[in-house]
């Protein structure tokens, strides 16, 4: 059964880990997603700790081809345009503006291709007060007021543990943004251009702070507000053993299954009982003192047979072998041209018909170059000539 981007050939310019993420997403449905990189390009043959960057490609690469173009050479560039002639779809995840320099703007590969979905991803759009502005992820969520509300009250704030612009603003976004033009195209014949800032996204997460501000005109202030666990139903605890374990029971009924299971029905009346914050810190730390006489492993078998909205607060090892991750095949392991094995991620959409697959492992430097120019009419002597004065890979 053919899958479900099949055909759909995609041209990927970018070094950038979030792009890579989105079209890691588009090639497991099916597309062919051709890398473009410069020739030489090192972040898999790096040592030390930057070791880790040749893993992430192990896991993002998988099911792409890697053509390697010299694009500060006028024949290279040629052949990229040759390329995206082919294509369906040209992603690109440089600072604005510098694919304009090279010739690969929108208007120039719509002119020559007007079926062309062509993808943006930057920090802050395409255009505003800040499109020149340098970032990374902690700075997109600074921008669009995340950080501000993660943390403790009184504290600084703590940047989240992964890097949500980049996965959630960026990655997903892409993708969606270009499955979306996808189907536009199918309805309307025509490409578009595809705009994806990773702070537009971010402001689009503050949903329900912006929510609590028009309804109360007040300001949302770290470490007081819902999500940050001000609320003793909505927080993390400690167990006997020192691992932690988390409650979230926000509805009355899950409540009330939680304290019952705990031995404290005194405390269903109180969730939503307008009390005061030393209250709630109080009832707070009566349950961090009970949770604290069993294992976390205990209170979880406890908790769930109780329908309560508990989970183990897992390192990663753990969640690599937690077993409904392993049930839904969210770790799977995966196997190198040279036999070593390592853990990946798996599908985390699952379809019916037309499942995401692993086909291929991630390609070798310049791996599909000659390949590719080939099929774009170039010779042997050609692109041998291109070999030698590193124009290509």
């Amino acid at each position: 059964m053919a899958m479900a981007l099949e055909g759909i050939r995609v041209v990927h310019v970018t070094r950038t880990f979030p792009a890579s993420m989105a079209t890691m997403y588009l090639a497991d449905m099916g597309a062919e997603v051709i890398k473009i990189e410069e020739p030489g390009y090192m972040a898999r043959r790096a040592v030390g700790e930057a070791k880790m960057l040749e893993q992430l490609s192990w896991i993002i690469d998988r099911n792409k081809k890697s053509v390697q173009l010299n694009l500060k050479d006028a024949e290279a560039r040629e052949a990229l345009l040759k390329l995206v002639d082919t294509v369906d779809v040209f992603v690109e995840g440089l600072r604005p503006g510098v694919m304009e320099r090279l010739g690969f703007g929108y208007a120039a590969l719509s002119a020559r291709n007007p079926r062309l979905v062509y993808a943006s991803l930057s920090g802050y759009g395409q255009s505003g007060p800040y499109v020149d502005l340098a970032g990374h992820d902690l700075n997109y969520i600074s921008i669009a007021g995340i950080l501000d509300v993660t943390g403790p009250k009184g504290a600084a704030p703590i940047p989240p543990g992964v890097p949500i612009a980049d996965l959630g603003g960026g990655a997903v976004q892409l993708a969606l943004g270009v499955l979306t033009a996808l189907l536009a195209r199918e309805r309307t014949g025509r490409g578009q251009y595809v705009d994806a800032a990773m702070t537009d996204q971010m402001a689009t997460w503050m949903v329900l702070h912006l929510a609590s501000y028009l309804y109360s005109s007040q300001v949302p202030s770290r470490g007081d507000i819902f999500a940050s666990g001000v609320m003793p139903f909505y927080r993390v605890y400690e167990c006997a053993d020192g691992r932690y374990i988390s409650i979230g029971t926000t509805e009355p009924w899950l409540f009330a299954n939680f304290c019952r299971a705990i031995g404290r029905e005194d405390f269903i009346a109180r969730q939503y009982a307008g009390e005061s914050p030393e209250q709630r810190e109080q009832m707070a730390q009566e349950i961090a003192a009970i949770m604290r006489t069993k294992t976390r492993a205990a209170w979880f078998e406890l908790l769930r047979k109780a329908d309560v909205c508990v989970a183990p607060v897992n390192t990663l090892d753990e969640a690599i072998r937690d077993p409904q991750l392993v049930h839904r095949g969210m770790f799977p392991e995966q196997q190198l041209p040279d036999g070593r094995r390592f853990t990946s991620v798996g599908m985390a959409l699952k379809f019916s018909d037309t499942p995401g697959t692993v086909r291929t492992p991630p390609p070798a430097d310049g791996e599909h170059t000659a390949a590719t120019l080939r099929a774009l009419g170039y010779g042997a002597a050609q692109i041998a000539a291109m070999r030698e004065r590193g124009a290509c890979l």
